[in-house]
């Protein structure tokens, strides 16, 4: 459990490096390719934090992790939400 709590801190951590490459190049050449790899980032760290939630053996771990967690994993996804779309 502590092993996959790390994956996925590495995982959002990693997500986040590459939602400030993709802001950083808002409006240039280099702007595509940051989004998409920002987009892959983002969903890796998603799919690992739902299977982490989806392992856990109670309902009662579920909701503690999903208060600890849970918020900074919405707001990862919601901060790639608002990234510009590509040419506008």
């Amino acid at each position: 459990m502590e092993e996959a709590m790390n994956n996925i801190e590495e995982l959002f951590s990693a997500a986040k490096d590459e939602m400030e490459f993709a802001h950083e190049s808002v409006g240039s050449v280099y702007y595509h390719e940051d989004r998409v790899t920002a987009e892959i980032a983002v969903g890796e760290c998603l799919q690992a934090f739902d299977k982490f939630l989806t392992d856990l053996p109670t309902d009662e771990m579920r909701e503690e992790v999903q208060s600890k967690v849970g918020m900074k994993i919405k707001e990862l996804q919601m901060e790639y939400e608002s990234l510009p779309e590509e040419g506008g």
